[in-house]
């Protein structure tokens, strides 16, 4: 499966990505949350370059694009977004910091109820 990340990009917003967020959080499930927020708030980090921004941008917009290679609606609709926030995940490591994990968990949280040591383990298996 080969993403056109860059045809994607115009599909991002800060507010379409929270509201796909909290809308689907449930449905989503705590590791892809998890993708997604990660790779929110390496976005934010004024060191990615812009071509690692750029790459972000296209794989949150296809996050957010219901109908993309997989549409949302079906099921396993999103076994191809969370293909491309690991990829994408892969390609952006050494951007993933303390900070960054402890929004990340702040986040997972409130929203799941989770102890620390399951979101430490989370984080292991991104690596």
């Amino acid at each position: 499966m080969k993403i056109q990340y860059d045809k994607y990009i115009q599909y991002f917003s800060n507010s379409k990505f929270w509201e796909k967020i909290k809308k689907f959080s449930k449905t989503l499930g705590v590791k892809t949350v998890c993708y997604a927020l990660t790779l929110f708030y390496i976005l934010q980090k004024k060191e990615v370059p812009s071509k690692d921004k750029a790459l972000i941008l296209g794989c949150l917009g296809y996050f957010i694009f219901p109908f993309d290679f997989i549409p949302d609606i079906l099921p396993a609709g999103y076994s191809d977004d969370i293909i491309a926030m690991l990829f994408t995940i892969r390609r952006c490591m050494k951007y993933i910091d303390d900070d960054i994990k402890y929004k990340v968990k702040l986040k997972l949280k409130s929203w799941f109820k989770l102890s620390d040591s399951y979101l430490e383990q989370l984080f292991k298996k991104i690596n």
